[in-house]
């Protein structure tokens, strides 16, 4: 365990700018899964310091990083995966496997909307009978109702939703 404390500490090197941090990203899950570790530098997002990182033109912004004895290995990997073009004919095939929704399947998602629609329209009417009926509890004038009047103005809030949310 001593031999690896006194090893020299190693430099890192930026092998490559990416375009956006995107890009950065994939390209940084491709060297890690080719077994090379990598470090995506990204922009600051603290308000005086991106500014002055934008204005001096940084270079290192989406720089992606690795030891200095990986770099070579590196930059070649990132050629490769850059050179690559997608196969579009794996792509056709790929897609013409995934299911397509027919005319069930949007019949039953908009009947689900619906529900769920009116399900929303029957909660906010709720919340707003319980919000009244807060505020006159807390009305010194008007004097506690006790619990009929409460359960009387939640049925005809619970009434008036679903009246109204079945015109929709």
């Amino acid at each position: 365990m001593t031999a690896a404390i006194n090893q020299p500490a190693e430099n890192l090197v930026q092998v490559f700018r990416a375009q956006n941090p995107w890009q950065g990203s994939l390209i940084v899950g491709y060297l890690e899964d080719q077994g090379v570790a990598a470090h995506l530098r990204p922009a600051p997002s603290v308000p005086p310091v991106d500014y002055y990182e934008f204005f001096n033109r940084n270079d290192t912004i989406n720089g992606i990083f690795v030891m200095e004895h990986e770099a070579d290995r590196a930059r070649t990997l990132i050629d490769e995966f850059l050179a690559t073009a997608p196969d579009m004919a794996a792509l056709d095939e790929l897609s013409a496997h995934k299911p397509h929704p027919d005319r069930g399947t949007f019949a039953r998602l908009r009947i689900f909307l619906i529900e769920e629609r009116r399900t929303f329209a029957l909660a906010g009417w709720l919340g707003v009978t319980v919000l009244v009926l807060a505020w006159l509890w807390s009305a010194p004038c008007f004097p506690p109702p006790g619990w009929g009047f409460p359960v009387a103005l939640i049925a005809v809030a619970w009434l008036v939703g679903r009246t109204l949310s079945k015109r929709q």
